[in-house]
């Protein structure tokens, strides 16, 4: 019986690859760029918009569902066709130029787009990112942009030669760490026989997207010497990463979720393991866990996991044919989070802890979010449950689900004419309550004021930057923000405020009042002058924009005694 299913789904799987699938080692650059150019115009992605605080699914008024999917590209489809013919034509002038001008991005044995390790800028890079733009806004950036000169930025400069995140190298760092289920094991322990032990998954909600099932492991070591592997385990419903993926590529990346972002999870998490050890915990690999095992038997390992669009494609054919299963990420099982280890097991007091373990705490956790930022990714979650440390004193920073790209060639709602700059988001549902800064509350008060469920859909409404502007705030400086309150709970042991808008929490009333000054508070006063000059820096927005975080870790309090 097993047989028969496996012959019957093994013919129909194949049979769809043969006519579907992307294989992007058969793409010519220019066939990419009209495939680039079609793909708003023929996506039939479902709809995971965003709301407040969830990405859900939503009908209109009508009971239809809602296809727009949140869209980036803010256009209408009569500027699209004139872009579009415009864009080609300009395409042909220039194909031999582009070409010659980038002949270190392209392989002619295998006819495919080489990734760079860093913020790459490939030959299709304006035209794909017109497809995101909003015609109300100028793309001259794009215009003025030189290929044959090699004009980059200040910021292209600095971070030249550096490996640093982006879609294509996360695909490629995530590609390597994929396998089935059954092919898995440690110390000799196949996957199948480990012993799952349940971690409650916090707010489980469909709705929500926290659909995350969540459990530790402990692998005992070969030899009895006691060295076991302890992994942590998410599994993540299949058709729900293969939603997430599929929106990820449409916005080459640059998506973000109300809720968790699987894709940049397991993503972040494939990049530092081999270019930034250290910052999180070891990624092990990603399992494909289906229901059905013979329904993948007859596809080869290179078809399966040929690169990262053929694979999507192969599980969206199962989905269709009723397969289900999960996408498991087995990690590193780090340590405890730092409210854990601080706070004792029986009583939910603060173990003691004396001003210079805390500072050393405070230091090393600056430091990893600080690598963390060099290696292209903001954490925009970097709270004490997302901080973990062993006995040892040795850190990581986990739960990379509200991540984001550092760098971005697509600001969508200002005039950018000097090639790379930072991201900016327009989706504020970040972190914790205590920890979203004051400009996120004040972009969630414009939605509500405003009835905008669905920023990305919502906005293209807007057509004057200033106002658009309002929408967007710097991943960087929220993740400072985040610094500043983490630094406080940990030295007060307590946060100092519920929630960082001055209309509703008094406390925060009073440091705004103070022009961001912790003198206003009784409670802060015998505090370290120069600790509470770091937290005023943090939380203004106007300082926090300038101040680099790195000057931040050879400030002299931290080591003075």
């Amino acid at each position: 019986m097993n047989d028969s299913i496996k012959d019957n789904n093994n013919h129909s799987t194949n049979d769809y690859l043969k006519g579907t699938t992307t294989d992007s080692t058969k793409f010519h650059i220019y066939d990419n760029i009209k495939c680039t150019l079609q793909y708003d115009k023929n996506d039939s992605t479902k709809n995971v918009i965003y709301d407040s605080t969830n990405t859900t699914v939503i009908e209109d008024s009508n009971g239809k569902k809602n296809n727009d999917e949140g869209d980036y590209s803010l256009c209408n489809k009569k500027k699209k066709k004139r872009r579009k013919k415009k864009i080609e034509m300009k395409d042909n002038n220039n194909n031999n130029n582009s070409i010659n001008n980038n002949n270190n991005l392209y392989d002619e044995k295998t006819e495919n787009v080489q990734i760079e390790k860093v913020v790459n800028r490939p030959p299709y890079v304006d035209i794909a990112k017109s497809l995101n733009e909003d015609d109300n806004v100028s793309n001259n950036s794009y215009d003025n942009f030189d290929m044959k000169t090699n004009i980059i930025s200040d910021l292209e400069q600095e971070i030249k030669n550096k490996c640093i995140f982006n879609w294509d190298i996360g695909k490629e760092t995530l590609l390597k760490m994929f396998d089935m289920s059954e092919n898995f094991e440690i110390n000799d322990v196949n996957y199948e026989s480990w012993i799952l032990h349940k971690v409650p998954t916090k707010n489980y909600s469909e709705r929500s997207g926290r659909v995350q099932e969540m459990f530790k492991v402990v692998i005992n070591s070969k030899d009895g010497s006691g060295n076991d592997i302890r992994l942590f385990v998410k599994k993540i419903p299949i058709k729900v990463w293969v939603k997430q993926y599929n929106l990820m590529k449409k916005y080459n990346g640059e998506y973000v979720f109300g809720s968790e972002n699987f894709i940049m999870e397991a993503m972040a998490l494939s990049f530092l393991t081999e270019y930034y050890p250290g910052i999180a915990p070891k990624l092990y690999k990603v399992l494909i866990e289906p229901d059905n095992i013979y329904y993948y038997k007859g596809i080869t390992k290179e078809k399966m996991f040929d690169n990262m669009n053929t694979l999507n494609e192969i599980l969206s054919k199962g989905i269709k044919d009723d397969i289900n299963g999960n996408i498991v990420i087995v990690s590193e099982l780090f340590g405890k989070d730092i409210k854990k280890f601080l706070f004792t097991e029986n009583e939910n007091i603060l173990a003691i802890i004396d001003n210079n373990n805390k500072k050393k705490y405070l230091i090393e956790s600056l430091k990893l979010l600080v690598r963390l930022h060099e290696a292209g990714l903001a954490h925009l979650d970097f709270t004490p449950e997302n901080i973990l440390i062993k006995k040892n004193g040795g850190m990581r920073l986990c739960d990379f689900g509200k991540s984001t790209p550092v760098y971005s060639y697509n600001l969508r709602h200002i005039k950018n004419e000097n090639g790379l700059c930072y991201f900016e988001s327009c989706i504020p549902s970040i972190g914790k309550v205590a920890y979203i800064p004051p400009e996120c509350w004040e972009i969630k008060k414009l939605h509500k004021t405003e009835k905008i469920r669905n920023p990305y859909t919502s906005l293209r409404n807007i057509t004057d930057q200033g106002e658009r502007k309002r929408f967007y705030f710097d991943v960087l400086a929220a993740d400072k923000f985040m610094v500043a309150t983490f630094f406080i709970w940990l030295w007060n042991e307590g946060h100092l405020w519920d929630k960082a808008t001055a209309s509703q929490d008094e406390i925060f009333f009073k440091i705004v009042e103070k022009g961001m000054n912790l003198k206003a508070l009784e409670l802060t006063r015998k505090w370290p002058r120069e600790l509470k000059s770091i937290i005023k820096n943090l939380i203004s927005l106007e300082s926090r924009k300038s101040f680099n975080l790195k000057d931040l870790i050879d400030h002299p309090w931290f080591t003075n005694k």
